[in-house]
């Protein structure tokens, strides 16, 4: 039986669009407030590789790593027609002995289950979607990518969902550490596959995923690691024994959390600037996914501001 998404426990998170309601929180210090220009430029030309990578489709951010990027997107195209094709997804799929223990039903995957429906992300929802999903991530060892794709194929086997069809709508862009060997120089330099791919035979597989749909982002390992491991995050982390729980419907104040809310906004009130704009269109049109007509008449709204 399917989930009821009416009935959904949906993870909380403070809409950073919102500075009325957000009011006194946002009084105090902010996360990363001493590098904030270092951080924001370098935020800004990893948006832009994402965006042009992840084609004309609705985005969805998974977990808390990439919620800076979610950030300063909504930001530069919240005055656009995209400013609802995106969505920060909690998810972690926390150590694999822990996750097989849910995998095979119960209470938290029902949870987890009707969150994913409530945000038209269902096998059956995704099968029919007017355009495909991008789902952005850092990847490490691409286990929470693996397990996230394992979740939804199980779950379309169990309702007789069109997997092929769901799996078609699917994109992965995901955010990597640049392992370019900087004692080489560039000119010799050739592409390999990011280490993370050798490491998981699935993906040549092409059950869980096309091939084709897999898109890398390669950042510096400095704002890898501040991302992915050591910045303060806006919520908890969303792990199977958390899935469902009541306590994650609600707001978590610890002044790690609320310096994580103040960076937010930060970022999304640096991608309003008519200044971000400007500088983002201009990298977007390096692109070579510019060509694409999607992609310039998006550029335009960004730059006119709506």
């Amino acid at each position: 039986m399917a989930p009821d998404p009416t009935d959904a426990p949906l993870p909380f998170r403070w809409n950073i669009a919102e500075e009325r309601r957000l009011g006194s929180l946002l009084a105090g210090e902010r996360a990363a407030s001493s590098a904030d220009i270092n951080i924001t430029g370098r935020l800004l030309a990893c948006c832009v590789r994402t965006l042009a990578l992840a084609g004309n489709s609705d985005l969805v951010f998974i977990g808390r790593s990439p919620e800076s990027l979610f950030d300063l997107l909504s930001g530069l195209l919240s005055v656009t027609s995209w400013r609802a094709r995106l969505t920060l997804l909690h998810f972690s799929s926390g150590h694999i002995d822990e996750l097989k223990k849910y995998r095979g039903g119960g209470p938290a995957l029902d949870a987890l289950r009707a969150y994913f429906d409530a945000l038209h992300l269902s096998p059956s929802k995704l099968a029919v979607r007017e355009r495909p999903v991008a789902l952005i991530d850092l990847i490490c060892s691409g286990n929470t990518l693996h397990q996230f794709l394992l979740l939804l194929r199980d779950w379309a086997k169990e309702e007789g969902a069109d997997w092929p069809a769901v799996r078609r709508k699917i994109r992965v862009v995901g955010i990597v550490r640049d392992g370019e060997d900087r004692a080489v120089p560039r000119w010799r330099r050739r592409f390999q596959p990011y280490s993370w791919r050798s490491q998981n035979p699935w993906l040549s597989e092409g059950e869980l995923l096309e091939i084709r749909a897999l898109h890398e982002v390669a950042i510096k390992g400095d704002l890898w690691e501040y991302l992915g491991d050591v910045q303060d995050k806006t919520t908890l982390s969303y792990g199977p024994d958390s899935w469902g729980a009541s306590e994650y419907e609600r707001p978590y104040h610890s002044e790690t959390t609320l310096r994580a809310l103040r960076f937010a906004r930060y970022l999304f009130e640096a991608g309003r600037r008519p200044a971000t704009r400007q500088s983002f269109v201009a990298l977007l049109a390096q692109e070579p996914a510019f060509r694409q007509e999607w992609l310039r008449r998006l550029a335009y709204e960004i730059r006119s501001g709506g």
